[in-house]
């Protein structure tokens, strides 16, 4: 509804700075979730600017077409004096919030040249280390200068593994598949839920079968890729969808044995990133175990689980039976 405010249900413009700088203190980054396929019906583009937005042959607003998104109303990238305000609303975050990059939503629904036009632009800011995320999937996002995209095809194949019996050795096989095809120093972010998922689809606990599952799963995702996402309510293992349009209360006190759980695998996690994001793994899975391997000349590092809801053997490979 408007790019250059924050909603007053949050606070105000200082209470952000406030919040940013207390996580930079934590040594944490602050990234907005930028929304730049469409507006709010509301938006004063609407009534100001018209022809930055899509019209159908009548001349009248359209939503974003092959969505059911009526709620919003669909951009016209091919107006530079819209392009130029969405670039000039993108650089007040951080110049004025001091924020450290963007999520950018639908990211595919955007052309490339303005990517390729906004990060350039943004890269100009002096002094600073711009995190950007695609939530999308195409790759000439990265030569936009995406750092991140989402990585659907990778949580597709988890998915099968675990409630369709495929072979956990397809985990592997997707994830080579995916960092082949992107650059170096670039990622895809990978996860076991997200915001659609959680909201649309069922919680983890049911998409894997359990919250053991679940775990499981995300010792898989974790361990295996540089970049994790942790979406609220999955590290205690909240058993009902999370929407984001209605206020979902998470009762944060339950299930605190899970949440050591998670705490344990991040705490270990985070003392090997530097391994997991160096070295290339090396897979000893087979169709119900996922394994594999990280190894330099100094660690070693062997992760297993199981992705069946019953026990099942597994040999460790010889060179860790030491």
């Amino acid at each position: 509804r408007d790019y250059l405010d924050v909603d007053e249900e949050y606070g105000n413009i200082s209470d952000l700075q406030n919040l940013v700088k207390k996580a930079h203190e934590l040594n944490m980054a602050v990234v907005l979730d930028w929304v730049a396929n469409h507006t709010a019906w509301d938006h004063p583009w609407i009534e100001n600017n018209p022809d930055w937005y899509v019209k159908d042959a009548s001349g009248q607003i359209i939503s974003p077409p092959g969505t059911n998104w009526n709620d919003v109303a669909e951009l016209n990238y091919n107006n530079p004096a819209m392009r130029a305000e969405m670039i000039r609303s993108m650089k007040f975050w951080i110049e004025k919030a001091n924020i450290d990059g963007f999520r950018c939503d639908a990211a595919d629904f955007v052309p490339f040249s303005f990517w390729k036009q906004a990060i350039d632009s943004l890269k100009k800011i002096p002094n600073r280390n711009i995190i950007l995320l695609a939530e999308g999937s195409r790759n000439d996002h990265y030569t936009a200068g995406f750092q991140m995209t989402y990585a659907w095809d990778f949580y597709g194949i988890l998915i099968n593994v675990f409630s369709e019996n495929e072979s956990a050795s397809d985990i592997f096989t997707i994830h080579k598949s995916e960092l082949d095809a992107i650059p170096s120093n670039t990622a895809k972010l990978r996860y076991i839920t997200n915001h659609d998922e959680y909201a649309w689809v069922n919680p983890p606990s049911l998409t894997f079968g359990s919250n053991n599952a679940a775990l499981s799963a995300f010792v898989i995702t974790s361990f295996l890729s540089p970049s994790v996402l942790i979406y609220n309510g999955q590290e205690i293992g909240w058993p009902d969808k999370i929407s984001f349009f209605n206020k979902n209360p998470i009762d944060w006190s339950v299930n605190q044995e899970f949440l050591n759980e998670f705490k344990n695998i991040m705490k270990a996690r985070t003392s090997l990133t530097r391994l997991i994001a160096s070295t290339s793994a090396v897979s000893y899975s087979n169709n119900d175990i996922m394994a594999y391997t990280y190894q330099n000349d100094t660690i070693q590092l062997l992760t297993i689980a199981n992705t069946r809801l019953a026990s099942v053997s597994f040999v460790v490979p010889e060179a860790f039976k030491n």
